[in-house]
C-alpha cells in the first residue's frame, strides 16, 4: 500500500536558543510508505539528507545536530519528508537567541 508521507513528531516552529555555543538538536520523524526520504536545509540550501534511522513501524527519524549554536545559526529550518512516488511533507523552524 502506497501511503503519503506525513511529518509526526518535530520540533516547536519557534525555537529560542538562549545559550551562545550550546548544541541545538533538531528531531524529525515521518512515516509513509515507501519510507520518505528526510531532507533539512535552512534558506533554501541542503544541510542534511537521511542522516536518519528507520523503524520497524514504516518511520524515519532525522536528527540535525548543531555542535555550537552561533549568530549565523540563527534562521528558518525546513525538514522535508519525501518519497518520490507521492508526495511531500514539510515543516518550519525558527531557530533565535
Amino acid at each position: 500500500m502506497v501511503v503519503k508521507p506525513i511529518i509526526i513528531a518535530s520540533p516547536p516552529p519557534l525555537l529560542i536558543v538562549n545559550e551562545a555555543d550550546s548544541e541545538v538538536r533538531l528531531i524529525c520523524t515521518a512515516r509513509g510508505s515507501p519510507i520518505p526520504n528526510i531532507e533539512w536545509s535552512k534558506a533554501g540550501r541542503v544541510l542534511s539528507v537521511n542522516s536518519t534511522k528507520f523503524h520497524k513501524l514504516k518511520r524515519r527519524v532525522s536528527e540535525l545536530r548543531i555542535a555550537r549554536f552561533k549568530p549565523t545559526d540563527v534562521g528558518e529550518y525546513t525538514c522535508k519528508a519525501q518519497n518520490y512516488e507521492n508526495g511531500t511533507a514539510v515543516i518550519k523552524i525558527v531557530a533565535g537567541k
